[in-house]
């Protein structure tokens, strides 16, 4: 078992393996339950290692059930969270949140402050990722102090910049300043020039948000020079990107166009599709800005394409804001582009297919394995698979050593061309239900048919902080611009949530 400690350390998986195995035969053997589960569990995360977890789940759950037996409670609690962190970089969120949780109370219940603490980090990190931004916010703003306190300055860098993106949300600004400058503070301490370029970018985001140019251009420019030294490719096009959108927006559209299209032309020999997307959809835009609606059209179309080709899962890493607005983006600029031709059926055909896809995508892509095509179940089976060990690679990522990156960055990049490659041959083996993995457009006449004469459908928009509504009869759609702003519509919310809480009007 110590010689399968040390060869994992020197990152020999497969020869640790080996050990692990062969000290599980004679623990089994020799009846030693406490030893057992510490091999189970050495076996679990270098199968975690290797990219097998369904071996890895395997292994943790029976050094769980050993643990448990021999109450030994400090490692069940860390077997938990082993197995919170497992499902989290798979993407499975709720049963990430159930066994971080578990392990929480365990660690809270045994005294164990530090580790309480990360375990209380990971469950807010998943709050973030799903959007709760509130609940996120009120665990971050605890431990970060907590983190301080325990000296733990990694930890709270981490917290602190989390914090930040969760003030963000929230729309506290001077919040999410300060929290982030602390972040970074803490990263340079610890000698993280990466994670000090990532808080930076997060700023430069809020800056754009903000329209703040000057400050956003400093920002990822600084970044920038803090990753000429990062393996990191993704991070280095990312600040180049948010450059180009602040200078497109500072000194004119030329030098932007420049950045964008050195952006796209390295994201795409890179295989960095997400990246390349984004810089479709700014270069779209760009043209927009210029008059150029042609130009602007078929860059929108180009990000669209690009989107349906992979739809692998969001990155859970610092950019996942700004990937899932340039997500969504294309298909509502592209929207904006019709609108100005008054081609609103195009206009409204094309915001729906973005939301079809967002649900689609959310649902893990379930809807692909409809047929009754063993073979298409068979290859959806192998995808979803694919997509959990991509999702894992992309965390993995965002907290990787410099040494690590490579070979992540490798390995990420090789999942995304078998997902590309899947969806091809799903698409060619499952007959019928093909077209619904090429196409999900709505059919317009027969919603119209489904609504008769007496229903009318009002489909919300929101173009640049204001409401709109397509308005779509059984005769005719029609499109009514300006109807809120989006501040107003948040102020109503937050009054409502005022009421929901105070429960003025009593419980029931």
């Amino acid at each position: 078992k110590n010689l399968g400690n040390v060869v994992a350390r020197r990152g020999d998986e497969r020869a640790a393996e080996k050990y692990y195995l062969s000290a599980r035969r004679k623990f089994v053997k020799i009846g030693d339950a406490v030893e057992l589960t510490m091999s189970d569990n050495s076996l679990a995360n270098t199968y975690a290692e290797l990219h097998d977890f369904r071996k890895a789940e395997t292994f943790y759950n029976r050094a769980l059930e050993t643990a448990r037996r021999a109450k030994m409670r400090v490692t069940e609690a860390e077997i938990e969270a082993s197995l919170g962190n497992l499902a989290l970089f798979r993407g499975r969120f709720g049963e990430a949140l159930r066994f971080l949780e578990m392990s929480r109370q365990k660690f809270d219940a045994l005294g164990m402050p530090h580790q309480t603490a990360v375990a209380e980090l990971e469950i807010a990190d998943i709050y973030l990722e799903l959007n709760l931004a509130r609940e996120a916010f009120a665990i971050y703003e605890k431990i970060a102090d907590e983190f301080a306190r325990l000296k733990m300055r990694g930890e709270e860098a981490r917290a602190r910049a989390n914090f930040g993106r969760a003030a963000i949300l929230l729309n506290e600004t001077d919040k999410a300043r300060k929290e982030l400058k602390k972040s970074a503070r803490l990263y340079r301490s610890e000698k993280n020039e990466i994670g000090a370029a990532v808080v930076k970018m997060t700023e430069a985001n809020l800056e754009l948000d903000r329209k703040n140019f000057t400050s956003a251009l400093l920002l990822a420019t600084e970044a920038g020079e803090l990753l000429k030294v990062s393996e990191n490719l993704r991070h280095r096009l990312a600040a180049e990107w948010l450059r180009a959108e602040a200078l497109g927006n500072l000194v004119g559209t030329n030098a932007a166009e420049k950045i964008f299209e050195a952006v796209l032309n390295a994201a795409r020999k890179k295989e960095q599709p997400q990246m390349a997307q984004t810089a479709l959809n700014s270069l779209g835009n760009l043209f927009w800005r210029k008059g150029e609606t042609n130009k602007a059209e078929r860059f929108f179309k180009s990000a669209i394409k690009s989107i349906e080709t992979l739809r692998a899962p969001l990155p859970a890493e610092e950019f996942r804001m700004a990937f899932l607005a340039s997500r969504l983006a294309p298909f509502e600029n592209l929207a904006r582009v019709f609108l100005t031709e008054n081609k609103i059926k195009d206009a409204f055909l094309t915001i729906e297919k973005a939301r079809a896809r967002s649900l689609s995508e959310s649902l893990g892509g379930r809807n692909l394995a409809s047929s009754n095509n063993a073979s298409s179940k068979q290859l959806t089976e192998k995808l979803t698979a694919l997509r959990e060990e991509l999702n894992w690679f992309y965390s993995r990522l965002s907290r990787a050593e410099s040494a690590e990156i490579p070979h992540l960055q490798t390995e990420a990049q090789k999942r995304e061309r078998q997902i590309a490659d899947l969806l091809r041959q799903i698409g060619s083996t499952a007959g019928e239900s093909a077209s619904a993995v090429k196409d999900e457009s709505l059919d317009f006449g027969k919603l119209q048919k489904r609504l008769g004469s007496s229903r009318a459908l009002i489909e919300f928009v929101n173009f640049d902080g204001r409401f709109s509504a397509f308005v779509v009869t059984d005769k005719r759609i029609y499109f009514r611009e300006n109807l809120a702003a989006e501040t107003e519509i948040f102020a109503l919310l937050e009054g409502l949530r005022f009421q929901f809480g105070a429960l003025r009007y009593g419980a029931a």
